[in-house]
């Protein structure tokens, strides 16, 4: 029952795929697009046009198709051919004849087990490379994310060094009224425009980081470079919901790669079927029908019916070798499966770790960022009260500078860290935040 409400929900989300692909623009492949981005629609992105599933929906796709082949052998095959010869020089006591025919032959495989294993193996492996194809979504899901929030990351580490580019501006007309007043030496604001240079190429280097994020986004989603994205969301915690027991059960029933093991199990056991049905008979009805003339005269049409079995005595050990080497694949596809599995508890476990840890980094980043500010405060009074020197001012312009870049990089952590665990746990539906007021209310259409 759990497999086929999987069954149902996969044919849904495709009816809906194909509902909705008139009404989108190239919906695969490289596009040209601007807009505002909201984190769910990159994920929806990546997971219909990224590169890596095209891959591997072509993959999936010819698996099917190999399936389908393997099931056409045992329904019933006809042929129609056509006959004429003129044998018009008599020779060995032969007459001088003519013939023309048009036939029908048909052939049924009554009793065919090895075929049928065969098939059903095919179907099996079909099954495996639609899980993977899952897999591979599922990849490309934790891939745009960390594109997604590494390009917010950027811009906002650039925001925040123009703000701390405006904080030097401002200690440098501040040194720079207490040199002209006589209250400091001139080297001071020699310091303080230094200190200054220094912020403003650090927010060109930042600049530069988010423009470059940008670009790594915009691959991952197949999107050309000349596209104008901007990001519909802030730098801000992405949610979760459940706890590490709920995510570690969902691993071992739902995550793609896990299925894929246990389909390629039963592709190699169906096939280790197989290659114990080769040692049975085969058996298949055939017919045969033709319509025509001939001179001399020898009908204009009849038929012919019957059934023929074959059982292969000596074949020189091939069956013996395919059996064993059916009962080495199984035996892999068996520790692969059990290899997944474990290796899905792993995932989920340390997915679990670092999302703790990166909890606790965003808590104590936030409590630094205090401090800093509350010292940047206290230094920036004392100096300009005469209690205080210039290279402390700077001191604790850098530290606060950092305890702000050092909390979006810890949002940032936490965020790949949710999506890490919905990813090790096989699931794509990433919480979803508040978008900023101005992209409330724009008209958007769901990129490619």
């Amino acid at each position: 029952m759990h497999r086929n409400r999987r069954a149902f929900r996969r044919v849904a989300l495709s009816a809906a795929v194909l509902f909705l692909l008139p009404h989108l623009t190239s919906a695969a492949g490289t596009q040209e697009w601007h807009g505002s981005l909201t984190l769910s629609q990159a994920i929806a992105r990546a997971e219909r046009a990224g590169f890596p599933v095209r891959v591997a929906v072509a993959g999936s796709q010819a698996a099917a198709a190999q399936a389908a082949a393997a099931r056409a052998a045992l329904f019933p095959q006809a042929s129609l051919g056509a006959t004429t010869m003129n044998g018009g020089i008599a020779q060995l006591g032969m007459p001088v004849a003519q013939q023309n025919y048009v036939s029908v032959n048909a052939s049924v495989p009554l009793f065919a087990p090895s075929a049928f294993e065969s098939a059903r193996a095919a179907g099996e492996s079909a099954q495996a490379a639609s899980y993977d194809t899952e897999q591979t979504g599922s990849d490309t899901m934790l891939e745009a994310v960390q594109a997604y929030e590494g390009t917010l990351l950027a811009q906002a580490i650039y925001e925040a060094r123009e703000t701390t580019v405006r904080y030097e501006r401002r200690h440098v007309h501040d040194v720079s009224v207490m040199v002209k007043g006589g209250a400091l030496p001139l080297y001071v604001l020699a310091e303080s425009q230094a200190a200054l240079e220094a912020s403003v190429q650090s927010a060109e280097d930042a600049a530069a980081e988010r423009d470059e994020a940008m670009n790594d986004l915009k691959v991952v989603l197949a999107f050309g470079l000349r596209s104008s994205i901007s990001l519909a969301q802030p730098l801000q915690p992405l949610p979760i919901s459940g706890a590490e027991t709920m995510f570690a059960a969902r691993a071992l029933s739902v995550r793609p790669d896990v299925l894929a093991a246990q389909r390629s199990v039963a592709a190699a056991r169906a096939q280790l079927a197989a290659a114990r049905a080769a040692y049975l008979p085969v058996i298949s009805a055939s017919a045969q029908t033709y319509n025509g003339g001939s001179h001399p005269y020898l009908g204009n049409h009849g038929y012919e019916v019957g059934i023929s079995a074959s059982l292969s005595i000596i074949d020189g050990g091939s069956r013996s070798a395919a059996f064993h080497a059916a009962q080495a694949n199984l035996a892999a596809a068996q520790a692969m499966l059990d290899q997944a599995e474990l290796s899905a508890r792993r995932d989920v476990a340390n997915a679990w770790r670092e999302y703790e840890a990166a909890v606790r980094n965003v808590r104590s980043a936030q409590i630094e960022e205090t401090a800093a500010a509350q010292t940047l405060r206290i230094t920036t009074l004392r100096e300009r009260s005469g209690k205080g020197i210039t290279l402390e001012t700077l001191d604790t312009l850098a530290q606060d500078a950092s305890a702000r870049e050092a909390v979006l990089r810890a949002i940032a952590r936490l965020n790949i860290a949710v999506a890490s665990v919905h990813h090790a746990a096989g699931d794509t539906s990433i919480g979803a935040r508040t978008p900023r007021r101005d992209a409330l209310h724009s008209s958007f259409v769901p990129p490619g």
